[in-house]
This record gives C-alpha cells, structure tokens and sequence, in this order.
C-alpha cells in the first residue's frame, strides 16, 4: 500500500532534483562565464559536505556506532568508484568538462609510460635527458602491419626509428651485387623473394631498428619484414632532428655516436640494463606531472570513439551521481521533513551547477539539446522513484540496516564530490573554488541550525 508519506518522499525527491532541469535548460540556451559554473559548483559540492556531515554521518554514527559508519561508507565509496569507473570505460566521463579532462589525461600518461618502456631500450633516446622525453611521445605515430607486409625494404631511404610493441619482425640482408656502388647490396627487383637465408635476426615486442636512420639518413642496410602480425611505434627522422635542434643533449650524443662510427645496433653506447630502468623511471615520474591536457581535438575524437555508447553512459553516470543523494531524502522523510531541510536545499543547491556544467560538456560534444533536457527530466522522475524506495524500503526496517544504508550512501556522495564536483570546479575557477566551497558549507549548516530551532 502506497502511503502519504511514501508519495511524499517521492515528490520531494523529485524536487530536490527540479534544479537538474533548470540547470541544463541554461546550459543548452546560455554560456555563462566559467568562474560563475565553478563558483556555483563548489558552492554546491561546499552544502553537501555539511549535509554529510551533520544529516548523515553524526546521524549514522548516533544510531549505530563508529564501527557501522565506517564500513557501510567504505563499501559505498568503493562501489562508486568501481562502477563510475566501469561507466568511464564507455563514454561516461564526457557528462563533464573536467572528468573528461581527468579521463583523457590519465589515458594520454599511460601512453605515454608504455612507450617509454620501449623508448628506454633504445641507447640513442636515453642520451635525451628524462626530464626532455616528454617532447618525444607527441612526435611517435602507431603503424600496424599484417603477417608478411613489407615495413622497409634494402636500399630505401632511413627516415624513421621503430619500436616494437606487439607481434616479430624479421630483418634480411641480401649479399652486395657484383659491381654495386661501395659494396653494399642494391634495392632488390621487384617480385625477386627472400629466402631464409637472408635473414639476419627476428626481433620482437621490447625491441628497436633503424636507429642509424636517425643519425645518418643513408639507405636501409637490410629489409624489415612482418613475421606476424605487428603494431609499432614510429619515430620520423624529421620530428628527431627537430628535437636535436633544440636539445643540447641529445645533439651531443648523436655527435658522439657519428665520431665513434658505430654500427647499426649501437652497441657500443649499450649500458647496464639497470641504468635503461633508472632513465625509464625518472622519465615517468616526469610525465605523470607533466602530461598536457586534452587538446579539442582529442575531445572530439574521443567523443566520436564513444559516439553510440556515450549518450547512455553519461545518462548512468549522472544517475549514479545522484541516485544515493535521493535515496536518503527518502530516509530522510521517515523522520519528518524537518530533519531533512538541510539536506534536501543542499542537493538542490549542488544539482543546478551540475547539470549546467553537464549540459554545457554535452552541448560541445554535439548532443542535440532536446536530448539533453530530455534526459535531465527523465533523472527528476528517477530521483523521485529513488526517493520513493527508499523510504518504502526502509520505512518498517531495523535502525541498524538504516544506518547501514545512510553511511553508505554518504561514502557514495561523499566519493562523487571529491571525484567529479570539487575537480570541476577547481578546474574551472582556480582559487576561487575554496572560498566558495566554504560558503556553501556554512550557508548549509546555518539551515541546519535553523531547522533545529538554535
């Protein structure tokens, strides 16, 4: 049986979540200024901190006791981050302007760190100092080649250094034709095939070649062949010699290793393999705090990647966002809306920025606007429903379970601030964003205060 105080949970669950409409209807028809999004932000993110804070927590821990608290909030946030994760994976980080930052960042470091393990292997780049590889990665371009595919063959002009990320490669070398220019074998006639005894070495993931293309340019001393299928990562001649322009460092090596003739493997400049980690590790730390941002173009390309799965995922996402805010509004009502004011203007007060923050990211990934705000009324209903169950769900049920639930919920709430709310808002407006987080701190516990006749 459907009570007045169940239908009443759902409506002002629903009312909690009315901002969510208001804030995407201005982020589809209005572009306000960034600081104000971020202001209204932090401000939001700044009230549900003191809801947590004082409605819930203390509340839990009253009922139940620290240990309680603890465990119900620790599985709560950890559920957050597993299943925001797992939404990320499909196109969910874009309901944001700084989770995709965030999201598309993270990808670009570990990139980046997979190639320098490649990198570190190759004796010529660890002449460029650590701190220097990050100008390297955006010059290295992925070449996929299938079984048998020609990469390079003898005689071709040296233009690029490969590394090899998966599959083998075969290198072969035919013997100089009698009366070819300074002994060395011309490029063979077309259709004229190798044999395996013209294979000098198979190389696989880990490993370098064409080094020598870098430091001279001469013709390839040998044919590079895909023994399977092959994924490699190419460095062009012409983005190295930029590099030696401006490094010092490196134009040194490079000056080194033409005075000591070395051959194609350059052994001679081969160092212990512990010193190739300790130049791999120093460069990683360096890339993990100075990997560049997203350009709008790596935005789009990533919102074109996820173009039929991403509407869906930021829909999830945002309900996941707020799914455990409205469950409690609707434990919440089990004990009159008196006790419940704070917390229901503070999720108010943080859903208005962001959805606009939202809708705005949605708008420049090229999502139709009625879309939008389809969608943003579609999470008012389900705020509303969330609310409902909670409070149906747990009206008759044992004070632990609720605690239970309430500690959950807030490690869930308390995991998406510090995650999605308080990053955007910081990425957005700078210093800014702790005065006004403050604010709505105070502005939330002086309704609780309020609420409680002080």
């Amino acid at each position: 049986m459907i009570t007045t105080q169940a239908l009443a949970a759902f409506f002002f669950g629903a009312l909690a979540a009315l901002s969510l409409i208001i804030g995407a209807v201005l982020g589809v028809v209005w572009r306000p200024p960034q600081h104000a999004v971020a202001g209204l932000m932090a401000f939001g993110a700044g009230a549900l901190l003191s809801a947590l804070a004082f409605d819930l927590i203390l509340t839990a821990h009253a009922k139940a006791g620290f240990s309680s608290v603890a465990v119900g909030g620790l599985i709560g946030g950890l559920s957050f981050v597993v299943l925001n994760a797992a939404l990320n994976t499909r196109g969910g980080f874009l309901r944001k302007p700084a989770t995709t930052a965030r999201y598309l960042r993270a990808r670009k470091r570990e990139e980046a760190e997979a190639l320098l393990t490649q990198l570190s292997q190759v004796a010529l780049l660890r002449a460029l100092p650590p701190e220097e590889v990050q100008a390297i990665v955006p010059h290295v371009e992925t070449k996929a080649y299938d079984e048998g595919a020609y990469i390079f063959e003898q005689g071709d002009e040296g233009d690029a250094l490969y590394l090899i990320d998966e599959g083998g490669i075969d290198l072969f070398v035919r013997p100089p034709a009698p009366g070819s220019r300074a002994g060395r074998a011309e490029r063979p006639a077309a259709g004229d095939a190798l044999t395996s005894g013209d294979r000098i070495a198979r190389l696989g993931p880990g490993d370098a070649f064409g080094e020598m293309a870098l430091l001279t340019g001469e013709p390839r001393s040998a044919t590079a062949v895909a023994a399977t299928r092959v994924l490699l990562w190419r460095i062009p001649k012409d983005d190295f010699d930029e590099l030696v322009a401006v490094s010092p460092a490196l134009a040194a090596a490079v000056g080194q290793l033409l005075a000591r003739n070395l051959e194609a493997t350059s052994v001679r400049l081969a160092v212990a393999g512990d010193e190739a980690q300790r130049w791999q590790d120093i460069a990683r730390r360096y890339v993990q705090s100075h990997t560049p941002p997203p350009t709008p173009t790596e935005v789009r390309a990533a919102a074109r990647q996820h173009a039929s799965a991403a509407p869906l995922a930021i829909f999830l996402g945002t309900l996941l966002d707020g799914i455990s805010e409205s469950f409690v509004i609707g434990i919440g009502v089990i004990g009159g809306l008196a006790d419940n004011l704070a917390f229901l203007i503070s999720v108010f007060l943080s859903n208005l920025p962001e959805a606009l923050s939202s809708a705005i990211g949605m708008r420049v990934q090229g999502i139709a606007g009625r879309r939008i705000v389809g969608m943003w009324g579609l999470l008012v209903i389900l705020s509303g429903v969330g609310a409902f169950l909670g409070h149906a769900l747990l009206a008759q049920a044992p004070i632990g379970l609720v605690a239970a639930v309430e500690a959950f919920a807030a490690g869930a709430i308390l995991t998406m601030v510090a995650e999605t709310m308080l990053p955007e808002a910081y990425e957005q407006g700078g210093r800014l964003s702790g005065i006004a987080t403050l604010l709505g701190f105070l502005a939330a516990f002086f309704v609780k205060t309020l609420g409680e006749g002080q």
